[in-house]
């Protein structure tokens, strides 16, 4: 048997090629549309490919969608559009969420870390306005992502040491619950 050792390097590279292109795979997985009672619908946006939890991980999770942005300049993106009731202000809602620094991608706290749901009335100034207003409208098991400018946020001062000043500031939240 006659073998042209000389043939391998071309052979090898075309394996890796066809292993490429196999992983690669094609994406033509598509998400549910969202509920005409929310924010993102009304937009005409739809769900995002992303986590449908929220992750507790070191920096967030890379999501491939347009947010939708609002004129005061939070954005927010639909990562999961839940089914169950809708949050409004007065509702005492649970959430878990993770935020980062939109600077670095540092994380600065998340829920999961504490192995406890975040309970908080939306629209009572108990937490940022970007969070009052970016969790209203969020349906019981939604995941939305929220990416917040400072004037929403913690602003000029920040929240030292943990939050810079004039912090963009990005979090994953997932409405758990509402309650009255």
């Amino acid at each position: 048997m006659n073998f042209n050792f000389r043939r391998i390097p071309s052979m090898l590279l075309l394996a890796l090629v066809s292993i490429a292109l196999v992983a690669c795979g094609d994406d033509t997985s598509t998400a549910a549309p969202a509920a005409a009672s929310t924010p993102a619908a009304a937009s005409g946006a739809q769900p995002a490919a992303g986590p449908v939890t929220v992750s507790a991980g070191a920096t967030p999770p890379v999501v491939n969608a347009a947010p939708v942005k609002a004129a005061n300049g939070l954005q927010y993106i639909d990562l999961k559009v839940g089914d169950g009731a809708v949050a409004t202000a007065g509702n005492q809602v649970q959430v878990n969420y993770t935020g980062w620094l939109a600077a670095n991608g540092k994380k600065f706290d998340s829920s999961l870390d504490r192995g406890r749901p975040f309970p908080f009335v939306l629209g009572a100034h108990q937490v940022i306005d970007g969070w009052d207003q970016g969790v209203a409208g969020m349906k019981i098991g939604g995941v939305r992502r929220l990416i917040i400018p400072p004037a929403l946020g913690y602003g000029a001062q920040g929240n030292p040491p943990v939050i810079p000043q004039n912090a963009d500031l990005i979090f994953d939240v997932q409405l758990l619950g509402i309650g009255k």
